[in-house]
Order: C-alpha cells, then sequence, then structure tokens
C-alpha cells in the first residue's frame, strides 16, 4: 500500500503533533492490515511542497512526522514528491502525477527489493558557498544527465522559513 495523506495538515498553521499523528497511523495500519489478514507493506511518501507561505513550517513538521514512520515495521518511506510540477496549493498538473506515479512505482519496487532505481531522481549530495555562489554535488541515481534553465522548487532560508533567500 501506498500512504499519501498529509497535504491538509502540512497547510495548516497549527503545528502537526507528531505524537499524535503516529497513534492515528499505528491504528489505521493495524486496521488495514487486519482487513487484509498479512502484514502488508506500506510505503509511506512524503508531502510535495505547499505553495501556501504560511505553512511553510507546518509542512516541514509534516514531512519530518512521516519520514520518522520509516521505523514501524513492514514500512518504508519514499522521498519522491518533491520538485513535482504543482497546479495549485494541493494538486499536481498532468505531467506532475504521471511523475508521482512513475516515482512511487520505482520506490515501492526498490523496498520490495527489486532491482530498480528508487525512483527519487538525481540526489542532491553536497553544497559548497563561497560569497553568494553555491555548488551542488549531484548524485545522478540512475539518470543520463539533467537539464533545464535552473532550479525550481526549491527554496533556501536562514529561518526555519519564515523567510527566503532568492535563488
Amino acid at each position: 500500500w501506498n500512504w499519501t495523506q498529509g497535504e491538509a495538515e502540512a497547510n495548516e498553521t497549527v503545528h502537526v503533533d507528531e505524537t499524535v499523528y503516529r497513534g492515528k497511523f499505528d491504528s489505521a495500519l493495524t486496521k488495514l492490515r487486519a482487513l487484509a489478514g498479512a502484514d502488508v507493506p506500506v510505503t509511506v511518501a512524503i508531502v510535495g511542497k505547499s505553495t501556501l507561505p504560511n505553512a511553510l513550517s507546518s509542512w516541514g513538521k509534516m514531512r519530518a512526522a512521516l519520514f520518522n514512520l520509516k521505523d514501524k515495521p513492514g514500512v518504508s518511506v519514499a522521498h519522491n514528491f518533491v520538485d513535482t510540477p504543482m497546479a495549485d496549493d494541493y494538486h499536481y498538473t498532468a505531467n506532475g502525477y504521471k511523475e508521482v506515479n512513475r516515482r512511487t512505482a520505482m520506490s515501492i519496487a526498490k523496498a520490495l527489493g527489486y532491482p530498480v532505481d528508487d525512483g527519487r531522481g538525481p540526489i542532491i549530495t553536497s553544497a559548497t558557498r563561497s560569497g553568494a555562489t553555491i555548488t551542488l554535488g549531484v548524485n545522478l541515481n540512475g539518470a543520463t544527465g539533467i537539464s533545464g534553465t535552473g532550479l525550481n522548487y526549491y527554496e533556501v532560508s536562514t529561518d526555519d522559513f519564515a523567510t527566503t533567500k532568492t535563488i
């Protein structure tokens, strides 16, 4: 199963209570597995980027809560919803949904032990700063290259995203 819940909580101005969220996740997971009659593997998808400025801190708290579910038996985490084009505050574009589905399928297959890329795409492995220039080290993670005119859907902040820096 793929767990893709959390966008509404990420957009709240009140931070998610991770302990409460974990308890509700445990309850839902127990009931779902009881219906299946087995400990079905679950992949938790980290929520994509909210475009609502007042939700940036809540978004980070929700992402952390979802990421921390990886310690549950039979649960893996897929960090593959980030940088996918959004149509509005909650929904991806048509091409965004295709890309999310492709990445999710690859991440689930990897978690189940199949020899595939994990669906995350290129991964930033390091960053160095010299004056106003930040240089990123990138692991192509199975891709053959990166193309485009600039970075999209990335933000930089020094104050927990109360404000963002120009990229």
